[in-house]
């Protein structure tokens, strides 16, 4: 018996687990088809990668009713799928790359990112207090300001200035000081400020075409938009995650009190959530998981649903899980995590998770008192798999 994932499951967001080889991948294509058919605009998360050849069918002889979807909507009877990524060597020549600028951004998730080592959290602070004051005080005379902006008042503002603005007097001393120097010598340290914010593109053509640099707002467009996190940009997804989840929120508010055929429902699929909830740095994991539980628990309201994926249960903090009221679990070995992340299970039925098969999951279905163990269809459009 298939599982409809209808607009009211979708709505009331979900968490899917598995270990490596489980299946959790075709999972999120399915949820992605789902969505789309129901007329969703779908975002899907790709890390791996898995997911750059949706507008192909799968060519598995099991696969039911094999689908592409349409590159860029070529075909206007096809669903469309976009490509998009936040590298600007990605090979996918058809991925539009996105930029984002600073004056966007959170100043904490910013700072965060900066600062990412566990013996940074002091200059994550300092550093956040001084971007949101810059903010302030440009929001008037420079409204267009960028990270660069930013970096030249850090390095050229002095330490007894910035003190004052901050805290209104001479507190911090020395420990004040000496934050300052690592944090003027690391901004300007290569790779600690991710790519994509205000970065200077190049204006020749990259390998013979040139990319097209794409704002937020293009991300929600109707069909499939898959944005590729590669491992360069890994540090940088939760920074560019709340960016992208700000504007969503911002893109359904204005729908909900004058509903409008132009603005779509939305699904976000958050693969490889575990980088946000296990950051090296307490702070950004504090700031960044803060984030994400107020952005899910608007969803329902403003009609964003969310699934959330990790490869454990147990790595999604509770305050997340409460809100996510469909579970599905592929293989795991953790039978703690599991009565935890399944508490409607049977006695002894868990007892199978660790001999599932790539495909199998067990689901707990908003709605539905009973858990069920299921086998995923093969997702109708191409994976990407590893050479």
């Amino acid at each position: 018996m298939p599982i409809n994932a209808s607009d009211h499951i979708l709505n009331h967001h979900m968490l899917v687990a598995g270990s490596t080889g489980s299946g959790k991948s075709n999972l999120l294509s399915n949820i992605g088809h789902a969505a789309t058919s129901g007329g969703r605009s779908v975002i899907l998360f790709d890390h791996k990668p898995d997911h750059q050849h949706h507008h192909l069918p799968n060519t598995h002889p099991e696969t039911q009713n094999p689908r592409a979807y349409s590159l860029n909507g070529q075909d206007p009877n096809a669903i469309p799928v976009r490509y998009w990524t936040l590298d600007i060597q990605d090979p996918n020549q058809d991925a539009i790359v996105i930029t984002v600028r600073a004056r966007d951004l959170d100043p904490e998730i910013l700072a965060g990112t900066i600062f990412y080592r566990p013996s940074e959290d002091l200059q994550a602070e300092i550093f956040a207090h001084i971007a949101s004051s810059f903010a302030d005080d440009q929001s008037a005379t420079n409204p267009t300001w960028t990270i660069h902006n930013l970096i030249d008042h850090i390095r050229n503002t002095s330490d007894g200035v910035l003190r004052t603005r901050l805290y209104g007097g001479n507190q911090g001393g020395s420990a004040f000081a000496q934050s300052m120097a690592a944090i003027r010598r690391k901004i300007q340290a290569p790779g600690r400020i991710p790519g994509f914010v205000d970065p200077v593109l190049p204006t020749a053509p990259i390998t013979g075409r040139r990319r097209t640099t794409g704002n937020i707002s293009q991300v929600f467009a109707p069909g499939l938009n898959v944005i590729r996190i590669s491992e360069t940009n890994r540090r940088g997804y939760a920074l560019f995650l709340q960016n992208l989840l700000q504007g969503a929120a911002d893109y359904r508010t204005g729908a909900v009190h004058q509903p409008s055929e132009s603005v779509h429902d939305l699904e976000i699929i958050i693969d490889e959530a575990s980088d946000i909830f296990r950051a090296e740095s307490r702070y950004l994991r504090e700031v960044s998981t803060g984030m994400l539980s107020e952005q899910i628990r608007k969803g329902r309201s403003l009609h964003i649903g969310y699934v959330i994926a990790v490869q454990s249960a147990g790595d999604v903090p509770e305050s997340i899980r409460n809100n996510l009221n469909t579970t599905m679990v592929g293989r795991h070995r953790n039978m703690s995590v599991l009565r935890d992340a399944l508490p409607t299970a049977r006695p002894g039925m868990l007892e199978q998770a660790d001999k599932l098969i790539p495909g199998e999951m067990f689901v707990d279905l908003f709605g539905v008192r009973s858990l069920l163990l299921v086998k995923m269809d093969h997702s109708r459009s191409q994976l990407t798999m590893a050479p």
